[in-house]
């Protein structure tokens, strides 16, 4: 009997390993799979795609990183160019990590909150986004640091192809990146369990009705973006090109341009170590601010679980963000004074 392909899933169901296979395959990438990981080869980087529930908040996470390293006397063109990647690209979330011998290590993170579990279409379109920009990611770093080319398995060489074999077998075997921080911040969804609905759209509409279940007033509404103030923190929820749900939150202004790297290398810190938000800078016409953000891809949609998980897990996550890093710069801290909601 013909083996008969089975429909794709039009309800969230609890993303595992063996779909998030399914995924990566659709795509013809090629892939070692581990009982806890998969781990797709380029020519510059590698990505390891797993799940994992900091806190309990369960999590899909594609973490790429380069193959070769930089000197550590590159620091601060790499927190620039980082920062600037952070702050006009919606994924990955860049950082660097120093090395025992000095040198920097270049990561790039992304992460799904699956607690409410995904339709085939959402795990995807999450598989196929990030795996694409992460490429992108690394193309864009490596024209201003040519090093980033020096090593992996580009050159054809048997050498090479054999010393990228050797790390990619110690990253199948080693523990897992990705986010340390303990998120337990992130609120769960309705009932916590994954809701049998169908994926709709996300509106500013649907935005507003939920803060307001939340007790969050929003200041400002437009066409694509909804702005409220969560007790001392502005945070803005903008539906850009993708789609994508991007979730904001601001902190600043800071000292002065002086600070700037200081600040740039605190948000790299955190972003190194998050589980959800990146932090970067931005400049304002007051000074130095620092911004944190949340990002979902939209495409396929959202159910009501889902899109309150996203909602609430993001802004909390970004209030988090925005007062860790404040904290750091010297602030007050964001969190230090109350407000309505969350």
């Amino acid at each position: 009997m013909p083996h008969r392909q089975r429909p794709p899933r039009r309800t969230p169901a609890r993303v595992t390993l063996a779909r998030l296979t399914a995924a990566a395959a659709s795509f013809g990438y090629h892939f070692y799979a581990e009982r806890d990981r998969l781990l797709i080869p380029f020519p510059d980087h590698r990505t390891l795609a797993y799940l994992t529930s900091p806190g309990g908040t369960p999590m899909l996470v594609l973490a790429s990183q380069t193959r070769a390293d930089l000197p550590l006397e590159a620091a601060t063109d790499l927190a620039a160019e980082i920062d600037a990647w952070n702050r006009t690209r919606i994924g990955p979330s860049l950082y660097f990590r120093h090395n025992g011998d000095g040198s920097l290590a270049v990561h790039g993170r992304a992460a799904v909150p699956v607690a409410a579990g995904l339709t085939d279409e959402q795990l995807t379109e999450a598989v196929g986004l990030e795996l694409t920009a992460a490429q992108l990611a690394v193309d864009t770093l490596a024209a201003r640091f040519p090093a980033l080319r020096a090593t992996g398995t580009n050159t054809g060489a048997d050498s090479d192809e054999a010393t990228a074999f050797d790390f990619d077998a110690v990253a199948l075997a080693g523990s897992l990146p990705g986010g340390t921080e303990d998120p337990p911040y992130l609120l769960a969804t309705p009932g916590g369990t994954v809701a049998p609905r169908e994926t709709s759209p996300v509106t500013p509409a649907r935005l507003l009705e939920l803060l307001a279940a939340e007790g969050v007033p929003a200041t400002w509404a437009g066409p694509d973006v909804v702005a409220a103030w969560v007790g001392a923190t502005l945070v803005g929820l903008a539906l850009e090109e993708g789609p994508h749900l991007l979730i904001t939150a601001h902190w600043g202004p800071g000292p002065g341009v002086e600070e700037e790297l200081r600040a740039r290398l605190v948000c790299n810190d955190w972003t190194a170590v998050s589980a959800l938000a990146r932090a970067f800078t931005s400049r304002a016409e007051t000074g130095l601010e620092v911004r944190t953000e949340f990002a979902l891809a939209g495409t396929a949609g959202l159910n009501p679980a889902q899109l309150h998980g996203a909602v609430t897990g993001g802004i909390a996550a970004g209030r988090r963000a925005a007062h860790t890093v404040s904290t750091e710069r010297g602030g007050g801290g964001a969190l230090r004074r109350r407000g309505p909601g969350f």
